[in-house]
């Protein structure tokens, strides 16, 4: 039979290994995600109530599309929510999203993001398998969408990238972006849990991998404020848009005074990418245009002088993003500059 002092020597190495030694299990949780509701915005701001979320819980059934739909009556309705993840089998310059519409598109994984609304203020509890496990992220060159894999761990970005594991092939940037509330992607230096976010692969395709160790605090950020210059533009969002708001087309102009053009835009300005508008005039009903301001910084007004060469009753102005030209809008109307 084992003596006192080897009984006591036992107990105090488990305890010791209880209260020092880290315990990478896993356990069934439940994270809870709160959607804003696109209805507390006005309707050419309800874009701003997308969100880029992560899911860092497995549920016994991993289908995404039968995980989220329960909280809105199992039934998809694109005027009360929708659901996309990156379509990672295009081109890094052609990217675009799959709509999750049904079962069997898609699954849950640790790291993986999606964009999602809802029309209401929406709460999404769901029970699942945690990890606080090394994760490895399947990815390819160009702009992904990660999220932190864990329920409750923190992760910072920077001891990500400058891990070996993952400064080889891979070569993740620092440049790394979160959709803000406003309606634009920021630079963030760390991931969250319940949050994914855009992470540029300057290398190519393979599994980045994120431990729970990255958590911890590194000062390897301060000096990484802009994007390195070969660094493309991120996608945009599924609501990304440029709205002109005025003038547009309700009543004639007066050629050599001024007037105030206005706008409203969302997803079209990322931190540490110079971009804005462009604004163009056409006087022959749309068929050319015009620039008669380009690089508008994205306030949403630009005072205009209107020259005496353009009066025509066949006007239309346009206003368009510098970084997605795509993303443009038009007069509502044909109108005259006298």
């Amino acid at each position: 039979m084992p003596n006192n002092k080897s009984r006591f020597k036992t107990a105090y190495f488990l305890l010791f290994a209880i209260l020092f030694c880290p315990v990478y299990s896993t356990g069934v949780s439940a994270v809870t995600i709160t959607l804003p509701g696109a209805e507390q915005f006005s309707p050419e701001d309800a874009a701003k109530a997308y969100r880029l979320v992560g899911i860092p819980v497995i549920p016994s059934n991993p289908d995404t599309f039968q995980t989220i739909a329960p909280f809105f009556g199992n039934v998809y309705d694109s005027g009360l929510w929708r659901l996309f993840k990156l379509n990672n089998a295009l081109p890094p310059d052609l990217l675009d999203y799959v709509e999750i519409s049904q079962a069997g598109i898609d699954q849950i994984q640790y790291g993986k993001g999606w964009w999602i609304i809802s029309q209401k203020q929406t709460e999404l509890v769901i029970d699942g398998a945690a990890t606080v496990q090394q994760v490895a992220i399947p990815v390819n060159s160009g702009w992904q969408i990660v999220a932190c894999p864990y329920e409750t761990i923190t992760v910072n970005w920077g001891n990500v990238v400058f891990d070996f594991t993952n400064n080889g092939a891979i070569s993740p940037d620092l440049a790394l972006l979160k959709w803000d509330g406003s309606g634009d992607y920021i630079q963030t230096f760390s991931m969250a849990p319940n949050e994914s976010y855009f992470a540029f692969i300057s290398g190519t395709a393979g599994n980045l991998v994120i431990k729970p160790s990255y958590g911890a605090m590194s000062n390897v950020t301060s000096a990484y404020e802009t994007f390195a210059s070969n660094i493309p533009p991120p996608p945009t969002a599924p609501g990304a848009q440029v709205n002109l708001v005025s003038p547009n087309g309700d009543g004639p102009l007066k050629s050599g005074r001024s007037t105030f053009i206005q706008w409203k835009a969302i997803g079209i300005s990322p931190q540490g990418f110079s971009g804005g508008v462009n604004i163009g005039l056409s006087i022959d009903g749309g068929q050319t245009y015009t620039d008669i301001a380009t690089s508008v910084q994205n306030t949403g007004i630009y005072r205009w002088r209107i020259p005496r060469w353009a009066k025509s009753d066949q006007c239309l102005l346009r206003v368009s993003s510098v970084l997605y030209p795509e993303l443009n809008d038009l007069s509502n109307n044909i109108f005259t500059i006298q």
